[in-house]
């Protein structure tokens, strides 16, 4: 069968069924060379109906030609025509145009079937779509061509295999580097890799080079490792070869990419140090003080002989321990209470790069327990990178030892203090005492005045009696309470509103301020919260602040002389303040000390005490000038808030 004209019109159909039914674009060669059938989905991307295109012109040429570029159809026919005449299998990747008109990638595979005897009878031919496909190949192609222009023009020296580790590309600076190229290691008979180690790598390292790539290759970690390479003058220099995968989205290693970075100025400098550091071990050793050294992650790594002889514990006893040897040291030497403050203060030097410096216990060679003041610096290269740490200690019981006997003195002379202080507490008592005793002279002498009356005025008197009554018990509480200040103890607390505590203390001394000719206006604030104080300690201070006010206020004209008290709520607790228009306060850091008085018969104890009063109720005092008077103002904390003294430093 060599044409159309002698196939039965039955086994024709069958081949145009099968052409239809073949997955890609199906069509029918004839064993000629001649095309018999194109599928509808092959003339559906041309646009050239099948009767076209298994016809040839004049010349002898398919019309399919015309659906393809001219260089593109000679090497197509030409493929086609020599399987036809071979009558082996056809398989070619081409373009060809849409009916669109671009054109598209496609891979054509054909192959003869043939009869009982052996004969082609036909031929069986698809073309598979391929154009995203090759698209993306020539996208990485020209991505990799672009990345090799890239990688050419970095400067430092840069290599780049594929996934088998297989060197692809040795960029400009590395060949620049080692005086060798990509193409110098084209040996057929030999890979790439073990060429360019054997031409590149020192005959000493190669083999620990060649392993750790094969690693690195073998399970994707990456390769790092110093070693020395051939340069392209001959020498070997020191470099830091590191090397790193690159994977796809599935986490396939589709290439490596390394760098030869020259440290060889850095390894020969850390020669010379080291050089350096044995000739300072030796000049250590003949130093009078225990010295030692640490590297710069903190682990020993010297000590003098002298501290060797000192503690009895040499390098050996160290290194024989599974712990770090900062630890092992550490443990060995230091008093056990001392160790874990010891190695926490000296690691967070380490980390920091700060100075160290501590006092602890250490062992002597004889058993007894010294102390010793450790102190360390750090050495530092032009870099400021730290190379080495260096450790000073001294003997210094003899100096604590004198320092505790002197403690023991100062101990007697507080002794002696406490006595002096009992004169403190009288004036104390008898400060606090005299402000209710005052009260009660003066009720007893107004109930005396209202009895000499004619006729008595006895509800007055009543009044009055009661007045001392009252006044008689708030100085005995008054006295109990500042010895108990003074003793440490506390009464009973309770929650108070401070508003009326404000108002008591307005009615107490109404009499006294009128007498004085001073106003006083109260600022309260409504729903204060209420504070746990004990309720008499709160009043006494403010009588006092009060009294102080109006003491201050004497020497200015009557008219006026005024005395605001406000309440306050704030994010700290409940303020009060007593703002007064006198003269203002003298000297405001100086004010609350004890003893401390701006008055000609004052005793200075009355606002140190109402200081200790707000502290013990775990608040703050403080005094300020207001340009057209004082305010002494008090916070009063709810809860077991912090103390303020510690907060914020006493005022």
């Amino acid at each position: 069968m060599e044409d159309i004209s002698d196939m039965h019109p039955d086994f024709k159909s069958r081949l145009i069924d099968l052409a239809e039914l073949l997955p890609g674009l199906g069509w029918i060669g004839l064993p000629n060379g001649d095309f018999l059938y194109h599928s509808k989905a092959l003339v559906a991307l041309t646009g050239m109906p099948t009767e076209e295109q298994v016809r040839r012109d004049e010349n002898g040429d398919f019309n399919w030609k015309a659906t393809v570029e001219a260089e593109e159809y000679e090497r197509l026919s030409s493929a086609w025509l020599t399987a036809v005449r071979t009558e082996r299998d056809l398989e070619v990747t081409h373009r060809i145009r849409a009916v669109d008109g671009t054109f598209r990638w496609l891979r054509s595979q054909a192959r003869p079937q043939r009869d009982d005897n052996g004969k082609v009878i036909y031929w069986l031919g698809i073309s598979i779509d391929i154009h995203e496909a090759m698209t993306a190949m020539e996208e990485s192609l020209a991505k990799e061509s672009r990345l090799a222009k890239l990688i050419d023009a970095v400067p430092s020296p840069l290599w780049a295999a594929a996934a088998n580790g297989e060197p692809t590309h040795i960029n400009r600076a590395l060949a620049e580097q080692t005086g060798i190229a990509i193409d110098d290691l084209a040996n057929a008979d030999k890979s790439v890799l073990s060429q360019a180690i054997a031409k590149a790598i020192h005959p000493d390292d190669a083999e620990n080079v060649n392993a750790a790539l094969q690693h690195s290759f073998l399970t994707g970690t990456p390769f790092k490792l110093k070693y020395r390479q051939l340069r392209a003058d001959g020498r070997y220099g020191w470099i830091s070869g590191q090397a790193n995968a690159l994977r796809d989205a599935d986490g396939i290693i589709v290439q490596w990419y390394g760098v030869c970075q020259d440290i060889d100025e850095e390894v020969l400098a850390h020669e010379a140090l080291r050089e350096r550091e044995a000739r300072v071990r030796l000049a250590v050793d003949a130093l009078p003080g225990l010295v030692w050294m640490c590297n710069p992650e903190g682990e020993p790594t010297y000590y003098n002989r002298r501290l060797e002889n000192w503690s009895g514990v040499g390098p050996r006893d160290i290194l024989s321990s599974r712990k770090t040897l900062l630890s092992t040291a550490i443990r060995m030497i230091i008093h056990p209470d001392d160790q874990t403050a010891v190695e926490r203060s000296m690691r967070a030097s380490f980390i920091s790069g700060e100075p160290w410096i501590m006092r602890f216990r250490q062992r002597r060679a004889d058993g007894v327990w010294r102390w010793m003041e450790g102190r360390m610096e750090a050495l530092r290269a032009k870099t400021g990178e730290i190379t080495q740490w260096y450790g000073l200690e001294l003997d210094i019981d003899e100096e604590l030892r004198g320092q505790e006997s002197l403690r023991l003195a100062q101990e007697k002379l507080a002794r002696a203090a406490q006595y002096a202080a009992m004169a403190e507490l009288s004036a104390s008592i008898a400060h606090e005492v005299s402000q209710p005793l005052a009260s009660v002279v003066a009720s007893a002498d107004a109930g005396r005045r209202w009895m000499e009356m004619s006729p008595p005025n006895l509800e007055r008197a009543r009044m009055s009696a009661e007045s001392v009554l009252r006044d008689a018990n708030i100085a005995s509480d008054v006295v109990k309470r500042v010895r108990a200040l003074f003793q440490n103890r506390a009464y009973e607390r309770h929650p108070e509103d401070l508003n009326k505590i404000v108002v008591a203390v307005c009615d107490i001394l109404n009499e006294e301020l009128t007498a004085a000719g001073v106003a006083v206006e109260q600022d309260l604030f409504p729903d204060l919260p209420v504070v746990v104080v004990d309720g008499v300690h709160i009043q006494q201070v403010l009588v006092n602040l009060f009294r102080n006010a109006v003491e201050a206020m004497s020497e200015i004209a009557s008219h006026s002389k005024s005395i605001t008290v406000r309440t306050l709520s704030t994010s700290d607790g409940v303020t009060v303040e007593v703002e007064d228009t006198g003269p203002g306060i003298a000297d405001v850091d100086r004010i609350f000390n004890p003893f401390f008085t701006t008055k000609a018969d004052g005793m200075g104890m009355g606002l140190s005490i109402c200081r200790s009063v707000l502290y013990s109720h775990n608040g703050r005092l403080w005094a300020e000038n207001t340009g057209g008077g004082a305010k002494i103002s008090f916070t009063l904390r709810s809860g077991d808030s912090e103390d303020p003294r510690r907060a914020e430093g006493e005022r």
